[in-house]
């Protein structure tokens, strides 16, 4: 199975000044009557793209999740959330489930549950990715 996506890469959120204009916009659009209302940033960017969005970062998950209320599609985010854990980045993302083979499992995870795959294709993808064996800590407390 082949699934099409599109791949943007951000800039800290803390750095870009885009939380800020999104606190702004909602603020403004709580005041404004109208269509017109001011949008934030990241719903203006992602706003005529189709599918699910998976936001991850290699430091915590509280990071992408400042977004999230301004994403107009299903949403999850993925981070590097625990302590302790010290190896090689490969690994460490590899525990964090925030590897090139667990982001696409969020992917199609989210896919399957707006049906636009089957359920089945997630299990196909954690056998060909080698993703069946226990999750970190962190990413159970999110479920």
């Amino acid at each position: 199975m082949t699934v099409a996506c599109t791949l943007w890469a951000a800039f800290p959120l803390g750095a870009s000044g885009k939380p800020a204009r999104a606190a702004s916009c909602v603020h403004l659009a709580s005041c404004q009557a109208g269509p017109e209302k001011g949008q934030p940033y990241v719903a203006e960017a992602l706003g005529p793209h189709q599918g699910p969005v998976v936001a991850v970062s290699d430091w915590i998950r509280a990071v992408p999740d400042q977004i999230a209320r301004w994403v107009p599609a299903p949403f999850t985010s993925l981070g590097t959330d625990g302590y302790g854990f010290s190896d090689t980045r490969p690994a460490a993302r590899r525990f964090f489930h925030v590897d090139a083979e667990s982001i696409t499992l969020a992917v199609l995870s989210q896919l399957a549950r707006t049906g636009e795959v089957k359920h089945e294709v997630l299990a196909q993808a954690i056998e060909k990715y080698r993703l069946d064996f226990p999750v970190s800590a962190a990413l159970m407390a999110s479920q």
